[in-house]
């Protein structure tokens, strides 16, 4: 008598082709972004920061049309559109994404277009220093003295 053969179970590769470019578009979507709330844009009071460098960033990029909220958002399609967003290999700042059975292609530039903000010139920053100040760059972050605090010292104040 021949050996029984078993079934093998396989994966299941189908997914909602309308809503999801591939399964792992589709995975991402129901590990992640299915569970999360969309956060609503605030509208940030520029003189806010009128004495921080970020004031001056942000008009200088010209970035000042997009510091106030535009209006509400469809939750599904926001969704949908970062499950299934991917970056484009071999290519800086071009990305694809699939929303509701289209294929979208863009880059930086058709964002600052839809934004009605300029495209930031492409900058080659220098090699970072071998050591950094911490302390430094949590001041230009907060946009006043403050003190970094290193997980390792966090660790060790817990552990007292």
């Amino acid at each position: 008598m021949a050996p029984r053969k078993h079934a093998v179970k396989r994966p299941s590769v189908s997914f909602d082709a309308h809503r999801f470019g591939s399964k792992r578009a589709e995975e991402r979507f129901t590990e992640s972004f299915s569970r999360r709330k969309l956060r609503h844009e605030k509208t940030v009071h520029l003189d806010d920061f009128i004495d921080s460098p970020v004031h001056g960033w942000l008009v200088d990029r010209g970035w000042t049309p997009i510091l106030t909220a535009t209006g509400d958002a469809c939750l599904e399609l926001v969704q949908e559109f970062y499950a299934n967003l991917v970056s484009k290999p071999n290519e800086d700042y071009c990305f694809d994404t699939y929303i509701h059975g289209n294929l979208f292609q863009f880059d930086s530039t058709d964002v600052c277009r839809v934004l009605g903000i300029q495209d930031p010139p492409m900058q080659q920053y220098p090699p970072a220093p071998s050591r950094v100040n911490y302390d430094e760059v949590a001041q230009v972050l907060c946009g006043r003295p403050r003190a970094w605090y290193h997980w390792q010292n966090l660790q060790r104040l817990w552990n007292v």
